[in-house]
């Protein structure tokens, strides 16, 4: 299985070895051979820097976390705000309609008194 796929591969990308100028095959033996002959110490180095890359990211994770949870909360609040905002807006559009309402009323009774004294007055 991991051989078929590594002929795929470099049948897919083998063009790219002319451009290292080395084969694949090479690079990788002596990046193998690399660790092979690595001290304990540079070992230990290493294992200290990937632990420390781990608990970075976990950090990085945890934080992550918490930023989205205030952002869903914030995101609830402010959906509840708008959902007020909404509400008093229909009613503030209620309440214009009954004062247009009444108001046209008033102007209508208003007008027929005007005739009314008009009427009247104009055999004054």
């Amino acid at each position: 299985m991991a051989e078929q796929l590594q002929q795929e591969i470099d049948a897919q990308f083998g063009w790219a070895d002319s451009l290292m100028g080395e084969s694949s095959t090479t690079e990788q033996k002596s990046t193998a051979e690399g660790f092979e002959t690595m001290s304990q110490d540079t070992a230990t180095e290493l294992n200290g820097r990937f632990t420390a890359l781990q608990i970075a990211g976990e950090v990085s994770k945890e934080q992550l976390v918490l930023l989205n949870m205030v952002t869903n909360s914030l995101l609830q609040i402010n959906q509840a705000g708008f959902n007020n905002t909404l509400i008093q807006m229909v009613q503030i559009n209620s309440y214009l309609e009954d004062i247009y309402t009444l108001q046209r009323k008033m102007f209508g009774q208003l007008s027929e008194k005007l005739s009314s004294i008009d009427r009247n007055t104009k055999k004054l």
